[in-house]
Order: structure tokens, then C-alpha cells, then sequence
């Protein structure tokens, strides 16, 4: 860990020098007693809690927000300026960079947001700058995911059916036994008019049979879609 740790170091000081940073915060907690917000294209905004790792700015006056993670870096593979909340999943980066504006800046100042990753991330800095054209498809992003929330229909969603050494989520595999029934079931209703603009385009072809094997062998059949 200790070797982890200094090589981390090594790389993060390289940054530091290369973009000119000094440190303004690090575990800066925000939400609390400061308003920090994301405006949705409707003009209400998310007041958003939470704590920042790191923020730092650097010689041409931007900021940079820094959440560090010692897991690997597949989970950001797809995060890009293009699509900076991968499908709407990912809101991390943006409400920090949020936060950081409020604290130290103005709302359009430039922020750099990434994820510093240790070495089972091979010490990557995944991110993207935020910038107006950001700052826009993070509000439609977090617009659709209220919209959601406010039709008051929470399917379960498991995850497809396969074989895996642990569960994944409780809630949509209470027995530990596999999410085939679950998965047969989420087949059928993400169709559903109510739910079907959130959970319709799904990477499952309607008509398509879902099947596995178990540990023992046994073939389960994961549903077919009404």
C-alpha cells in the first residue's frame, strides 16, 4: 500500500507542476451551509450535499476537482465530454464541480473534473472539462433522471442473468439463487408506457430467451418478453 501510495504521489506532483496548481480544499464539505445547485433546463435547480476530495487551482485561473478511487477504470470508459454522466448514471464529477464554483469561483468559470484512480487504476485521470456545452447535457441528464423519480414508478432492475461468485444486488436477488425470474419479469414490464421512456431501449431484443446455467448445471430460463 505504501508503495501504491508514493507511486501515486510521484504522478500526482507531476500534474501539479505541469498545470501550475496549489491546493484551495481537500474533504471540502458543501451543502450544508452554502447553496450549491444544478440548474435543470425548467429553471428549478437540485441542491446537491455531499464532500469533495480535492480542489485545486491551477496558474490560468480554472479549477480542478479531484475524487480519488482505488478501484479500476472500466466503470469510466465510456465518460467523455460527449456523454459526461455515461447515460445519466454518473453525477458525481458535475456536482463537484458545482460546489467547487460556489465556494471559489463564478458559474461559468472552467472547471476540470476527474477521478484520480491508484494502481489498480493504473493511476488514470478520467474526466472532462466543464464547460457551457457540459454544463447543458449534465442539466437534460439530470433533468430525465427527476422526471423519473417523479412518475413515483420504481421497477426492480436486476442485472441480466449469468453466473457471478457473489451478489450484486440484494434487493433484486433476496434468495442468492440468480436473477433469471427477476430478469424475466423486468423484460416484461420496462415495455410498459409509464416506464418504457427511462428503461425501453434495453441491450435484451424483444422475443429473445434468456437462458443460463447454473453451478450444478441445472439450465434456468431467464423469461421472454410479453
Amino acid at each position: 500500500m505504501l508503495d501504491d501510495l508514493l507511486t501515486w504521489l510521484r504522478h500526482d506532483s507531476e500534474l501539479v507542476v505541469q498545470r501550475g496548481s496549489v491546493v484551495l480544499a481537500s474533504e471540502m464539505r458543501f451543502g450544508a451551509d452554502d447553496d450549491v445547485s444544478i440548474e435543470l433546463p425548467d429553471g428549478r435547480r437540485i441542491r446537491l450535499k455531499g464532500s469533495v476530495d480535492r480542489v485545486d487551482r491551477t496558474r490560468n485561473g480554472g479549477l480542478v476537482v479531484t475524487d480519488h478511487k482505488s478501484g479500476g477504470k472500466d466503470k469510466f470508459k465510456d465518460m467523455s465530454s460527449d456523454d459526461p454522466t455515461v447515460g445519466g448514471t454518473l453525477f458525481q464529477l458535475p456536482s463537484y464541480a458545482a460546489a467547487a464554483r460556489a465556494r471559489f469561483a463564478e458559474p461559468d468559470t472552467p472547471v476540470l473534473a476527474e477521478y484520480g484512480l491508484l494502481r489498480k487504476g493504473d493511476y488514470a485521470r478520467p474526466g472532462y472539462p466543464m464547460n457551457p456545452e457540459v454544463d447543458a447535457q449534465v442539466s437534460e441528464s439530470l433533468a430525465r433522471v427527476v422526471a423519473g423519480i417523479e412518475t413515483g414508478f420504481f421497477p426492480n432492475l436486476p442485472e441480466r442473468p449469468g453466473w457471478r461468485f457473489f451478489v450484486g444486488c440484494h434487493y433484486c436477488e433476496p434468495d442468492g439463487l440468480g436473477t433469471a425470474e427477476r430478469w424475466g419479469e423486468w423484460q416484461r414490464k420496462q415495455h410498459d408506457p409509464r416506464v418504457s421512456a427511462w428503461f425501453g431501449s434495453d441491450d435484451a431484443v424483444e422475443g429473445e430467451t434468456v437462458t443460463v446455467k447454473t453451478v450444478n448445471g441445472e439450465t434456468v430460463n431467464g423469461g421472454t418478453p410479453a
